[in-house]
């Protein structure tokens, strides 16, 4: 039952946004690894990886604060981090698109006549 009581009254330590994606978790002092488990570490191999890595730890931190900002809606810490994250995903979602088109299918203009979402390479297509 302690265990629990620690969980319920936790205040959140944020962690950097890659290594919150890598564990799972953006609040280290939530973190309890697995035995001997030691998280991947996400290496990129060109310049689109590192973009969509970036959509990725900026998305992840987004969500992760979101879950507890479910539960603790007045934590303005949390909220400015929230809103820190947001602006990150935002610029980095720019960055990868400008380059390499858009990421999901509601991202494509809905002015143009040419339907440009099945024009860029899929994933496993990407050397």
């Amino acid at each position: 039952m302690n265990n629990m009581y620690n969980y319920m009254n936790y205040q959140p330590q944020e962690i950097n946004s890659y290594k919150g994606l890598v564990q799972g978790n953006l609040f280290e002092n939530l973190y309890e690894p697995y035995k001997n488990y030691q998280p991947p570490q996400l290496i990129p191999h060109n310049k689109r990886e590192e973009l969509l890595l970036k959509v990725r730890q900026y998305d992840f931190a987004m969500n992760d604060l979101n879950l507890y900002l479910d539960t603790e809606p007045t934590d303005k810490e949390a909220i400015e981090l929230f809103n820190n994250y947001r602006n990150l995903a935002f610029q980095a979602i720019t960055n990868f698109e400008a380059s390499y088109g858009p990421l999901t299918v509601s991202d494509n203009p809905i002015n143009t006549n040419k339907w440009i979402w099945n024009a860029n390479p899929w994933p496993w297509e990407v050397q």
